[in-house]
């Protein structure tokens, strides 16, 4: 006999309570990748759908949500076909709805990708599978790209082909629909000097490309010009760089949290300056806000005309490491990455890259630095610290004090990707003599997945990966 099991509100009634409002999306499509994603689940297992949230992608949360729905109840149903006697159950999204709110809340204070919060997800889910995915823009709508992990070992159990779900990104739009870039840059000024009261100083953190964490010259220039026009408001108003002071100075069990919140002041009229903009085909769509601890946030979201940017405002990045970054933070480890300017920072020519590394338990940890030029530079372990493993509960500064050497970066501008593994035990002997030996010397790579598909290609292990973009500007 077949039986599957649901845990929590069903999809589908979550599905029809929302298509009233939100776009009619084709069931068809997501049938076709649940089938694809469970052929390698083994029975008994308890399986969580992490749903998109709105500030990781082009659409509305309604349509997010409705997407994780439909995806949840072709699971059930495609379950019941294929596993036949088997026992499985779906975490609906209803079942998980404090969690993520708990998580987006998180987002929202530092900034930091919902997955950062995966950890706390998945005990609350209990699940032994979690279905995560990617959601890009594309001709006639999005394409959405699923993978099934083993929360256990973080080992990726299967893949749904990349599938276009047609959308009319018309209709996600929200805010304010402008026609030029000063028109935009003007109403967010204008809205920040209305809305926020005592404002005595911003501290820029970045507008990123997306949900990628790669700042272009787009949102370099876009961030000036309303934070150069607030100035014009307000008197000695101070917009300097965000950044922590002597973060090699903590150690001891410190919450990775708690350090990027510091980014975040909670005095009044201090404020974090970030956010995002989004290429919707015709039209792109920035999303702007000042934060501040104090529960005293502002944001602001408008569209302007791809037509009016200026051609010198490159809007997509040259190079994309999304292909590298989708595994982050899945996994059995808890492994947090961060630098002295937070998540995803901007340093400037002749600047030096502090990063900040801490994970739930005793582990063997492996960062490298992925360069826009295709070579990578190797920085953890290192002559100073020849040994891999790390103790657990303890905020690892990459250098510090036991590893006197720098990481200074140059020119031209460009956005690198730090990689680090953290893994339940040593696994030299598995990895080319490349990742072994290379110290302080670039060596080159084929592909942004290399280093992936290596340390993943290791048997018997439990790992978790994270990522860090470093945009490296003039």
């Amino acid at each position: 006999m077949r039986r599957a099991v649901f845990a929590g509100v069903l999809a589908l009634c979550a599905c029809l309570s929302v298509e009233a409002w939100a776009q009619q999306l084709d069931r068809a499509v997501f049938k076709g990748m649940a089938g694809e994603l469970l052929r390698t689940v083994k029975s008994g297992q308890r399986i969580a759908v992490l749903p998109f949230s709105r500030e990781d992608s082009a659409v509305s949360q309604r349509t997010a949500d409705l997407i994780a729905d439909y995806l949840t109840d072709a699971l059930l149903k495609e379950g019941t076909g294929l596993l036949g006697g088997q026992n499985y159950t779906i975490v609906a999204r209803a079942e998980l709805a404090k969690v993520f709110a708990e998580a987006q809340e998180f987002h929202k204070s530092t900034r930091g990708h919902m997955k950062d919060k995966v950890d706390d997800i998945l005990a609350q889910a209990k699940a032994d599978v979690i279905v995560t995915g990617s959601m890009t823009v594309a001709p006639g709508g999005v394409q959405l790209s699923y993978k099934a992990i083993q929360v256990l070992t973080g080992h990726i159990l299967g893949t749904a082909t990349p599938t276009v779900v047609p959308l009319d990104l018309d209709r996600e739009a929200e805010g304010q629909v402008l026609a030029t870039t000063d028109a935009a840059v003007q109403a967010a000024i204008d809205h920040f000097a209305r809305t926020v009261t005592g404002l005595r100083s911003i501290r820029r953190k970045g507008l990123y490309y997306q949900n990628s964490g790669i700042q272009t010259p787009f949102g370099r220039e876009f961030e000036s010009l309303v934070l150069a026009g607030l100035r014009g408001k307000v008197t000695n108003l101070d917009t300097s760089e965000a950044f922590l002071s002597a973060p090699e100075g903590r150690g001891g069990k410190v919450k990775a949290a708690a350090i990027d919140d510091e980014l975040v002041s909670q005095e009044r009229g201090e404020y974090l300056f970030d956010g995002s903009y989004w290429d919707v085909g015709s039209a792109v769509e920035v999303r702007v806000a000042l934060r501040n601890r104090q529960a005293d946030s502002h944001s602001w979201t408008g569209r302007l005309r791809k037509s009016a940017i200026p051609a010198a405002w490159g809007l997509a990045p040259t190079r994309d490491w999304s292909e590298a970054t989708g595994q982050d933070n899945l996994g059995p480890i808890a492994l947090y990455l961060s630098s002295n300017k937070g998540r995803n920072p901007s340093y400037h020519f002749g600047e030096k890259l502090h990063l900040l590394i801490q994970t739930d338990r005793d582990a063997h940890l492996y960062c490298f630095m992925l360069q826009s030029d295709g070579t990578a530079l190797k920085l953890f372990p290192n002559r100073y610290h020849p040994r891999s493993r790390i103790a657990g509960d303890f905020l690892h500064t990459l250098p510090g004090k036991t590893m006197p050497f720098e990481i200074e970066l140059e020119g031209p501008p460009s956005a690198e990707l730090v990689k680090c593994f953290a893994i339940d035990h040593d696994v030299d002997e598995h990895l080319p003599d490349i990742y072994r030996t290379a110290d302080e010397t670039p060596f080159r790579f084929t592909s942004e997945k290399d280093l992936l598909v290596t340390f993943r290609a290791v048997p018997n292990i439990r790992i978790t990966e994270a990522s860090l973009i470093v945009n490296i500007v003039p």
